[in-house]
């Protein structure tokens, strides 16, 4: 691999035309330029294809219809992509400010790389850390907005689940598990993450989700079962405080 690493900016939007917008603002602001831009947009209806016509000009590639679903639309990025890496960048979320510096620096650094992992910030708070396979397994460390993938790998270890509707990107990431070693974790933020997101909104299907996948890729229900019943079971406790919790960020996020 010599000379310059090549990224491919994937969104994916339907229906979501103001996230849509901001996302267009960060990519014109903060891609790199060694960036293409990939845009999968879910036969929307609400005003998204305006919004994507006034930026076409920075738009690589741009594909407007009907779709199976999430795991659907990343593949028709990741099938329209040209770059050594994507990252997906879904409507709504946005390049950190510097990302244009981190992530040419980053493939330049780790080129080669099967993953690029840095971190995102939701709700002001940042996420993203150096992580075991074992705690993978546990549950997801992967910011999937922060990951840089090389674009290969999808041919080794194929494309998203079309099947699934919620923590595709997880299933995703078991089958790195021959690889996991190789991947790069750096402490770098690279994504602000829009809150309120699908696995977020239903977490409870995530989670499930979750355990469905682990038992798919590595048998032993029984673990699995036990992880799930964890993560259930702390989400009960903390209900009660999460309208505290809640405002707690509201205040931190606040202006001023």
């Amino acid at each position: 691999m010599e000379g310059l690493m090549t990224l491919s900016l994937i969104t994916i939007v339907r229906n979501h035309a103001a996230g849509f917008r901001r996302t267009a603002r960060s990519v014109l602001d903060h891609a790199p330029d060694n960036a293409e831009w990939v845009v999968i947009d879910g036969a929307s209806t609400d005003g998204t294809g305006a919004a994507i016509a006034a930026v076409a000009p920075r738009i690589a590639t741009h594909v407007s219809e009907p779709d199976r679903g999430i795991a659907d639309a990343f593949n028709k990025g990741v099938a329209r992509a040209s770059g050594d890496y994507v990252l997906f960048l879904n409507a709504g979320d946005c390049l950190a400010p510097g990302a244009a510096f981190s992530l040419a620096r980053l493939l330049d650094t780790h080129r080669g790389a099967p993953v690029i992992v840095g971190r995102i910030e939701l709700a002001g708070r940042r996420h993203g850390r150096s992580a075991p396979f074992w705690r993978q397994y546990l549950h997801n460390q992967l910011p999937h907005q922060a990951m840089l993938i090389r674009r290969d790998l999808f041919a080794t270890f194929g494309t998203y689940d079309r099947t699934r509707h919620f923590g595709m990107d997880y299933e995703w990431s078991l089958r790195l598990c021959p690889v996991w070693r190789q991947i790069v974790f750096v402490n770098e933020l690279l994504t602000i993450m829009e809150p309120g997101g699908t696995s977020i909104a239903n977490a409870g299907k995530t989670l499930t989700a979750y355990h469905h996948a682990r038992v798919q890729h590595f048998g032993m229900a029984p673990l699995s079962l036990a992880v799930l019943l964890s993560y259930q079971a702390k989400r009960l406790a903390l209900r009660p405080f999460k309208p505290a919790l809640n405002a707690v960020r509201a205040r931190r996020l606040a202006p001023g």
